[in-house]
């Protein structure tokens, strides 16, 4: 995804990372497994992992990278649109702390903030959109939630391996979280949300065709 940014002749990118210090040999050669093995062994004596499960299949999609990310927009010329992602290693993620509450709007959805963590941001824009899986105990797989100032935080219909999929075919573009919630973006929240997603399903197919924007044109008719 970094090198389709950087290779589109219609995309700027302002900046973009991924981490160097593993690239040089690092966590970058070790097994997920291991990683996540020694995650349970410390989660252990935390209560507040009392009975929350890692999903295996975290250990097949998760990153071998302590972070990786891109800052972009449309080219002049073209209709403006503009992206970020902002990814740490996911077993890092698991211990940091939990990302501050944002406002939300009369329907948000309540959730206990502190069993959130972050794993996805707008560091360089500073939007305030984010992206955190919910250490929630007997939960399989455990939940991601988007969240933005305004909204408030949304369950999202998928888990991490599928943000990370859904991820790779919108490149961040802002606002495609709420395509994977059940919100209403008929609602004013969400108008921004709405013009982005119209500009992204008119561009990307041309400029990324091998990817299918199908179900996310759907998504988004299901929910104006």
């Amino acid at each position: 995804m970094i090198e389709e940014l950087r290779s589109c002749d219609s995309i700027v990118v302002f900046d973009d990372l991924v981490g160097a210090e593993d690239l040089q040999g690092g966590n970058l050669g070790r097994p997920l497994s291991e990683q996540a093995a020694e995650v349970r062994a410390i989660a252990q004596s935390k209560p507040e992992w009392a009975g929350v499960t890692l999903d295996p299949e975290i250990e097949r999609c998760g990153l071998r990278f302590p972070e990786i990310g891109s800052h972009w927009a449309t080219a002049k010329g073209l209709p403006r649109l503009s992206g970020e992602f902002r990814l740490p290693m996911f077993y890092d993620a698991l211990f940091a702390v939990p990302p501050s509450p944002a406002g939300g709007g009369p329907a948000a959805a309540t959730v206990d903030h502190a069993q959130l963590r972050e794993i996805d941001g707008h560091p360089q824009s500073g939007s305030g959109l984010l992206a955190a899986v919910r250490l929630q105990p007997h939960t399989s797989p455990l939940e991601i939630w988007a969240s933005s100032p305004g909204t408030g935080p949304r369950k999202m219909d998928l888990d991490y391996c599928g943000y990370l999929d859904a991820l790779l075919i919108t490149k961040g573009a802002y606002g495609w979280q709420f395509l994977f919630t059940d919100v209403s973006l008929a609602d004013d929240l969400f108008h921004h949300v709405v013009s982005n997603m119209e500009v992204m399903l008119g561009l990307f197919p041309e400029l990324f065709p091998e990817y299918d924007y199908a179900p996310l044109a759907a998504r988004l008719e299901a929910r104006r």
